[in-house]
């Protein structure tokens, strides 16, 4: 039975179409519709193209003898247009060779999935901005714009840390970096790099840093880092606001006080974590000290410095702590915005016994704040300067052990003792006048804090040879 005509089994077995219905394509239809017919064959109605129905050819039962083929319903050896004759067993039909998927360029050769008869030749068909590409072993699509193996033309390969954009091979950034082409091609962060700041190219200036993909200014240089959340947050200082004072200083010497407001823009964030570096005049003696203080409608969680100063503002300064100055240059400090109390961190340096800043034992050094010098104030001063050089003499250090054991162990007299103290003083007084003219005329070029480790490294040479001089005198006397 045919199930495509059979009015009782019409599309499938038992499937019976209702009066007045014929069976076409499987379908119970009243009538045929798309220029097909109403045919009966065996009791049976149906459907057909009598223009190419081989079997029904101008008219219903009329079949065509074996090759030739229903054409414009007439039997007929040859097919119109870019048709062509095929005959595959029996059946004779009409096919466009250079266009029928299932008879391209020969009648009966069928393209494969994904190809496409063009002028009588399978070729890969590539859907959207794919092309079709052939190798030696295969044939298949590629997006010549973006495919790193097929970058502008087929079998094309990007090399190593490139991509194919616009069908161009060129560097690939990863993460927020951005691509800056030029001679050498190279990736940048925009956001922060100093030499590609916002655009690739743009260099930021002396003492500027690139925060935002903007150059701030930053006091410090490279000395003075402040960080939140990991991104550079440039302090830009309010010149406006500075203030430039002389206080009273040591030896009639002033002392110069600077006052600067240095502010930075912080980055959206919820909380935030702030790292700041100060290394400013880093081999400089000095004090040194952070304070972090929380302003309004900031709660400060954490913080690895005080909260409160115990120089006042650089105004007054622990007499315990004169010899060893404060030297905190580092602080991380973690704060919210918001209502709330802030942590209390007190400070582990004494805040007692304060010495206001530059003018520690005025009351002595301002015997050589005198400009009026008359014989018998040089006299005296001569006295006093005698007697306090007695006494600092006497006292613990200067190597007065070793020197004693020196004299004890060569049996020296009374007169090379006193010859070894005279010696002993002038070399100590020339040491202190060589410090006092470096500092005054030199100090463009020898900063007196780098000298005096190698002064002290001299020193402990000089005395390691002294007792290694009467070690070995010692030993050779007894042998």
């Amino acid at each position: 039975m045919d199930l495509l005509r059979d009015h009782d089994n019409c599309g499938t077995c038992g499937h019976a179409c209702a009066a007045g219905q014929v069976c076409s394509s499987g379908v119970c239809a009243v009538s045929c519709g798309g220029g097909n017919s109403k045919c009966t064959a065996d009791d049976q109605a149906f459907c057909t193209n009598l223009k190419t129905d081989n079997d029904n050819c101008g008219e219903c039962g009329k079949a065509c003898d074996p090759g030739t083929v229903c054409s414009d319903g007439a039997c007929t050896t040859t097919c119109g247009g870019d048709n062509s004759l095929c005959t595959v067993g029996e059946i004779s039909y009409c096919a466009n060779l250079k266009t029928d998927n299932t008879n391209c360029g020969v009648c009966g050769t069928t393209c494969g999935a994904g190809e496409a008869c063009n002028n009588g030749k399978c070729e890969l068909t590539c859907g959207g901005a794919d092309s079709a590409c052939v190798s030696e072993t295969e044939s298949y699509c590629a997006n010549l714009k973006t495919d790193n193996t097929n970058c502008g033309v087929c079998g094309t390969t990007c090399g190593a840390g490139e991509v194919c954009a616009n069908g161009e091979c060129g560097v690939t950034c990863g993460g927020t970096d951005t691509f800056c082409d030029g001679d050498e091609p190279y990736c940048a962060k925009l956001q922060s790099d100093n030499k590609n700041c916002g655009d690739c190219g743009r260099t930021c200036g002396d003492g500027e840093v690139c925060s935002n993909g903007e150059c701030a200014v930053t006091c410090g240089g490279n000395n003075s880092l402040c960080t939140v959340n990991e991104s550079v947050v440039p302090l830009v200082p309010d010149l406006s606001g500075a203030r430039v004072s002389l206080r009273p200083g040591q030896g009639g010497l002033p002392v110069t006080r600077i006052e600067l407001t240095l502010s930075g823009r912080l980055p959206a964030a919820g909380r935030y974590q702030l790292d700041y570096r100060d290394d400013s005049f880093g081999g400089r003696a000095g004090w040194k000290e952070i304070v972090v203080r929380a302003g309004p409608g900031v709660v400060l969680s954490g913080s690895t410095v005080p909260t409160h100063d115990v120089s006042h503002m650089l105004r007054s300064y622990p007499s315990g702590l004169l010899a060893t100055p404060l030297d905190i240059r580092r602080a991380s400090v973690s704060f919210r915005y918001g209502e709330g109390a802030s942590i209390d961190v007190a400070s582990r340096a004494p805040t007692t016994g304060g010495v206001d800043a530059g003018t520690w034992g005025r009351g002595f050094t301002s015997l050589v704040e005198r400009r009026q010098l008359t014989p018998g104030f040089v006299l005296l001063a001569i006295a006093i300067a005698m007697f306090w050089g007695s006494l600092h003499a006497l006292s613990p250090g200067h190597g007065k052990t070793i020197v004693a054991a020196y004299l004890l162990g060569s049996r020296a007299t009374a007169r090379h003792a006193a010859f070894l103290g005279a010696t002993v003083t002038v070399t100590h007084t020339a040491g202190v006048l060589a410090l006092g003219v470096a500092t005054l005329y030199l100090s463009r070029y020898i900063v007196p804090e780098t000298l005096y480790p190698w002064l002290s490294l001299v020193s402990g040479v000089m005395v390691l040879s002294l007792g290694a001089a009467m070690l070995t005198r010692r030993l050779g006397a007894a042998a």
